[in-house]
């Protein structure tokens, strides 16, 4: 068997039981779950063919899509066990609805990397003043949410929010693509209203979209970038919808990029400092300015916010600067076309060796 590629979360025995969880809290896994595991596609393939062996999980090949689930067997031993009595999922048909659950398995696997907690008995339940009160991140998925609701959420039935990250007076709705911008649909409003309804002390404007690597990346911020308008879908960087839009890649740096999401504010400060930045006021989309160049951080990477800046300095022709973590200064350079706005690039070694949520 090959060498793991990355340490086990805290909370598995084994990488047999963390793919058996998987499987479990999602319904169905996909074939390349692999690579946000962190593992060899030859080393996933061995994990699957003795579990499949043991009668642990069966294959499903339907409508072009492969995945495995658990079998009845295995089913009724989890049942058993504590973790499982409320986060346990059934098998489904609809290819719409198993491509929600294959991409869940790469949502948890990536809030394991930081274990933030999203099995129910792991966390409190869901209030309208949670916010207030928690010291931690937590997950709640999209029908913990829903099945909150007075009605059951059946007015934001079609949101494509796969749940909410929660921790102290912060809540940011998480997506999930894979390496197109999905097509969101008025819906998403009526979600983000009923967020902010519920969680009356918060302000929703930030969310977060997980995509597979940084191609995805490039590719997701230039469809926001040069987005069309059609009858149906809807740019949720656009007013009454989300300011910040973080997309965040989850096969490639994940770990550093969701301990970032809520320390960014950490590294802007030390780099600030180094660089001297200054702060002055202006009506320019900015975080400070190095002499009279403004500037913005993206090591969050808000491509509402950076989107923006690139209109901005495309209007004015002023010099500008970036500062970014050295592995998206590829994406941004392709993105800004724009021999004006230099990108200061933050090396990440050091960084993402100790990066850890508290």
């Amino acid at each position: 068997m090959g060498a793991l590629k990355s340490a086990l979360p805290m909370k598995f025995k084994s990488r047999k039981e963390q793919i058996i969880h998987y499987a479990a809290a999602t319904g169905e896994i996909s074939t390349d779950l692999y690579t946000v595991l962190g593992i060899t596609p030859t080393n996933y393939r061995m994990q699957l063919s003795k579990l499949r062996q043991e009668n642990i999980i069966r294959t499903i090949k339907l409508d072009g899509l492969t995945g495995y689930a658990l079998t009845n067997i295995q089913k009724r031993k989890l049942k058993k066990e504590q973790r499982y009595q409320e986060i346990l999922q059934s098998t489904n048909t609809d290819v719409r609805k198993r491509k929600r659950m294959q991409n869940f398995g790469f949502v948890f696997a990536t809030l394991d990397k930081q274990n933030i907690e999203y099995e129910p008995y792991r966390k409190p339940t869901l209030s309208n003043g949670i916010a207030e009160e928690l010291e931690k991140v937590f997950f709640y998925t999209a029908n913990e949410f829903k099945k909150a609701q007075k009605n059951g959420g059946i007015t934001i039935n079609g949101s494509k929010s796969y749940g909410i990250l929660i921790s102290k007076r912060e809540v940011i709705p998480v997506y999930k693509a894979v390496y197109e911008l999905p097509e969101f649909f008025v819906t998403e409003f009526q979600y983000i209203q009923l967020l902010k309804r519920y969680f009356q002390n918060c302000e929703i404007r930030k969310a977060v979209l997980m995509c597979n690597n940084l191609y995805a990346v490039k590719k997701i911020s230039e469809a926001i970038i040069n987005f069309k308008p059609t009858n149906k879908g809807r740019n949720i960087t656009d007013s009454g919808y989300y300011s910040e839009l973080i997309i965040l890649p989850i096969i490639e740096h994940n770990k550093l990029l969701m301990w970032t999401l809520y320390n960014e504010n950490t590294l802007v400060s030390s780099v600030k400092k180094q660089k001297k930045i200054t702060n002055k006021k202006s009506a320019m989309v900015n975080d400070g300015f190095i002499e009279n160049e403004p500037l913005i951080f993206m090591f969050n990477f808000d491509i509402a916010k950076l989107n923006m800046f690139i209109g901005y300095n495309s209007i004015s022709n002023n010099n500008a600067i970036i500062v970014t973590y050295d592995f998206y200064v590829p994406i941004i350079k392709k993105l800004i076309d724009n021999n004006r706005i230099r990108i200061i690039a933050v090396n990440t070694e050091e960084i993402e060796k100790r990066c850890e949520l508290q």
